[in-house]
Order: structure tokens, then C-alpha cells, then sequence
């Protein structure tokens, strides 16, 4: 995976009321419009401030970031996607009128992105700038750190387990509805299960790979259709890292993003795994389901096809 990024100190006041603007709009049926138009109208609020507090104290440019970037808009996205991912994460029933509203967001940005606000150097795009990066702040697995002697504690939690799978779930659903870029953490998902060489192993004494199985599974079932029909690649080098390579069973020399190929060995982990008799009961159930949405994925393909080619 990339490194991370470092995150903007939050400001306290503004994450309580996009917060409480979130809340509104999943419990107590506040439309989606006026909820667009209240997160947008906090940012202005917060860059007048900003902007006010500088002149009166003499500065002309902005402390963080670089010198044209403007002043509180990144603070606030990183408030805003960090807050929307935790109920993201919290609840899967948030999660479509989540993506409802990244929707609206993305589709009614005028009245910020008007203002030609920049945002790590480049214009603000209200709906997109820095849901990437937050996501990725975010997608560090279920395990807490041991911060006295700086390793990971095994066995996550449940609730540490749920939010993780809750947030794959989240990001596949982003990205099987266009709404969000994220089919490079699909390859990351299904190499941690699929690519490596212990499917037959019972050492599993943290649950890392019967978690990792769900978590692909999750994946094949909300974004399989992306998968087998994607073909897109990722850049790689000493420039790059790599991202998109191969784990043990798919090697480096194998294509660096999706492949048909690849699918094909993901389905035969899986089955393996759906076969396993050292594998928990749940990771034998995803294993089986993600198998049986793969196949059924490959014959509507093939039904078309036939379609296509009688016409």
C-alpha cells in the first residue's frame, strides 16, 4: 500500500456540526439538498474566519500546506470524510444514503467550487478532493498498536471487526457505483486473502486470514462485476512501489491490476478455502458465496455475449 498521509489538525467546532449535520440527515429525514448545501455553507463560513483572522493578525498567505493553498479547506474535508467514513463504518444501513449524498455532493458543487479554492495545489472539487486520502487514512485494518512496544495486538475486537469489514464494504460500493475511485483496494483485498500461500495452514491463531476472506468476499459481492470486466492497470517502479502486484501465487511477472487470469486464481483460492477444513466457519461461507457470485458473474457474461453475437 501507499504511505500514509498526514492529516490537518480537525477543528473541534466544525466536526461537531458536520456531525450533527450527518446525524440529521440519516435519522431525522433531512433531505439530501439541504444537507449538501448545509456542509457547504460551513465550509464558507469556516474560510471567511480564516481569512478574517489572518487579515486582522497581518498574514497574507496560508501557515500549512503551500503558500496557494487556501486557508481551512483542507482541515475541514478531512473533518468531513473522516466523519462521514465512521458512520460509513458504524452502520451498513448508513451507507446508501451516504453514497447518496457524495452523489448530490459531486452533482451540486457550484457554490464552493466557484470560488476557485485550491486544495494541495489544485482546484477544490467539492464531493471528491481528499476522499481518497482520508479513505486511505483510514484503511489500516482491524488490529490496534501496542503503542509501549510499538507492535500490533492480535485478535481484533468485534467491534473493530465489523467496522473493518462495514468500510470494505463502503469503498467497494463507491466504486461498483462510479461514485468513487477505489478499485485499487480491491486488489489489495483479494491479493491478502487470495495471493498467498496458506490456504492449507491452521496457524491462524488471530483470525487475520478467515477475516481477510470476508473481507474479499465482501468485495467479489458488491464490486464483482467491475472486477471481472476491469482490465485496468497500475503504475509500478521505483518511482511507484507497487501497488497492484502480485502476491506469492500471482508473482511479479503477472499483471499489475486486474487480469482475467487473476480472477480465475482468486476463484480457486476461494473454492480451496470454501473446501478448507481448517478454515471458521464464516471464512467457509464467504469463501462459497464469493465462488458462487463468480460464477454467476461468468455465465451473465457469457449470456450476453450469446446475446450479442445473435444479433
Amino acid at each position: 500500500m501507499p504511505d500514509r498521509v498526514k492529516m490537518a489538525a480537525p477543528d473541534e467546532e466544525a466536526s461537531s456540526e458536520i456531525e450533527g449535520i450527518l446525524s440529521a440527515y440519516l435519522l431525522s429525514g433531512r433531505s439530501v439538498d439541504v444537507t449538501n448545501t448545509l456542509l457547504q455553507d460551513i465550509l464558507i463560513r469556516q474560510v471567511n474566519d480564516e481569512w478574517r483572522n489572518r487579515r486582522e493578525g497581518g498574514e497574507t498567505a496560508a501557515s500549512t500546506g503551500t503558500d496557494s493553498d487556501t486557508p481551512a479547506v483542507e482541515e475541514y474535508l478531512w473533518d468531513l470524510w473522516g466523519t462521514l467514513l465512521n458512520l460509513a463504518r458504524a452502520d451498513v444501513a448508513n451507507q446508501d444514503p451516504l453514497i447518496s449524498l457524495i452523489r448530490t455532493m459531486k452533482a451540486n458543487s457550484h457554490t464552493v467550487d466557484a470560488n476557485g479554492w485550491i486544495v494541495w495545489g489544485s482546484p477544490l472539487v467539492w464531493g471528491t478532493t481528499l476522499l481518497g486520502p482520508t479513505a486511505r487514512e483510514n484503511y489500516n485494518g482491524p488490529r490496534q498498536y501496542d503503542t509501549i512496544f510499538d507492535r500490533q495486538r492480535p485478535h481484533p475486537t468485534d467491534k473493530q471487526r465489523q467496522d473493518w469489514l462495514n468500510l470494505n464494504r463502503f469503498l467497494a460500493r463507491l466504486w461498483q457505483t462510479d461514485t468513487a475511485e477505489f478499485s485499487l483496494y480491491g486488489i489489495w483485498a483479494l491479493r491478502e486473502a487470495c495471493e498467498g500461500k496458506h490456504h492449507d495452514s491452521p496457524d491462524d491463531s488471530d483470525g487475520g486470514l478467515d477475516l481477510a476472506i470476508e473481507v474479499a468476499s465482501l468485495w467479489i459481492q458488491e464490486a464483482g462485476r467491475k472486477m471481472f470486466e476491469s482490465r485496468q492497470t497500475f503504475e509500478y517502479g521505483s518511482n511507484h512501489g507497487d501497488p497492484a502486484g502480485g502476491g506469492p501465487l500471482w508473482g511479479s511477472d503477472g499483471t499489475h491490476g486486474y487480469d482475467p487470469a487473476r480472477w480465475a486464481l482468486w476463484k480457486r483460492e476461494f473454492q480451496t478455502f470454501a473446501n478448507s477444513p481448517v478454515r471458521e466457519p464464516g471464512a467457509i461461507e464467504a469463501a462459497q458465496t464469493a465462488v458462487d457470485v463468480m460464477t454467476a458473474i461468468e455465465q451473465a457474461a457469457v449470456t450476453t455475449q450469446q446475446l450479442s453475437s445473435s444479433n
